[in-house]
C-alpha cells in the first residue's frame, strides 16, 4: 500500500501563491540545482518537495513554469508521455526545458534496476514539432503538444584513466553538427560509450 502523500515546501507555495514564474527541477536529490524549486519522491534535501512524478503536477497551474530542469530523471519515469503532456501544460509560453538523461550506449546505465528506459539522439523528437531535424524522420505521435528542438549534446565521460583531453576533443568532434552526431551514434557508440544526452526544448504556445 503506498503511504506517498505530496509535500510542498514553504517557498514554493509561497511562490504559488504570489502568482511568481516558477522554475523547477525534476528529481533534484540530494544537490538540487540552485534557484530552482527540488522535487523528488522523498525527503533528501531540506527544501525540497515530495512529488510523485508517476502521478501529475495538478498542484501547478496552466502556464506558472518558465525553466524546468531535470538531470538522470526521466530515465525511471515509467509513464514519459504523460508526464511530457504535463510539462507542457505548467510551461509558460516560450519556457525552457532542459533535460539531462543517460546516453543509451552507457555502460552503467544497464546496472540501475530503477531504470526503465535509455535515450537517443532521436528521443525528444517525439516530442518537438519544430527544431533539430535529422536525416530519418520522426512522427510526433501526441499533436496536443509543442515543443521545439532547439540544442542536443552528447556527452562523454574520461572512462579511461588519462583520457580527459582525448574526451573532450572527441566530445567537440561528435557535437560539430547533426552529421557528425548521427555518424557517431550509428557507427562509433558501441565502441566509445557516451555518458549522457542533454536535451534543451522551448515551448511554442500561442
Amino acid at each position: 500500500m503506498s503511504t506517498y502523500k505530496l509535500q510542498l515546501s514553504a517557498e514554493l507555495e509561497r511562490d504559488i501563491s504570489a502568482g511568481t514564474p516558477l522554475r523547477i527541477e525534476l528529481g533534484g536529490g540530494e544537490n538540487p540545482r540552485p534557484g530552482f524549486h527540488s522535487f523528488d519522491c522523498r525527503q533528501v534535501s531540506a527544501g525540497s518537495s515530495i512529488v510523485d512524478l508517476e502521478r501529475d503536477l495538478s498542484f501547478l497551474s496552466d502556464n506558472s513554469v518558465s525553466h524546468t530542469y531535470s538531470c538522470h530523471t526521466l530515465e525511471h519515469i515509467q509513464h514519459l508521455s504523460e508526464l511530457m503532456r504535463e510539462i507542457y501544460r505548467v510551461s509558460t509560453p516560450g519556457g525552457i526545458v532542459e533535460v539531462k538523461v543517460p546516453h543509451f550506449s552507457n555502460p552503467y546505465g544497464y546496472s540501475d534496476p530503477t531504470h526503465v528506459r535509455f535515450f537517443g539522439l532521436y528521443s525528444m523528437n517525439y516530442f518537438a514539432k519544430e527544431g533539430i531535424q535529422w536525416s530519418r524522420p520522426i512522427t510526433v505521435y501526441d499533436k496536443s503538444l509543442s515543443f521545439r528542438l532547439d540544442g542536443v549534446t552528447v556527452k562523454f565521460y574520461p572512462w579511461l584513466l588519462g583520457w580527459r583531453k582525448f574526451t573532450r576533443l572527441f566530445q567537440k568532434w561528435v557535437n560539430r553538427s547533426t552529421g557528425t552526431q548521427e555518424f557517431y551514434e550509428t557507427h562509433l557508440s558501441r565502441f566509445l560509450p557516451a555518458h549522457e544526452v542533454l536535451f534543451v526544448l522551448s515551448v511554442l504556445k500561442a
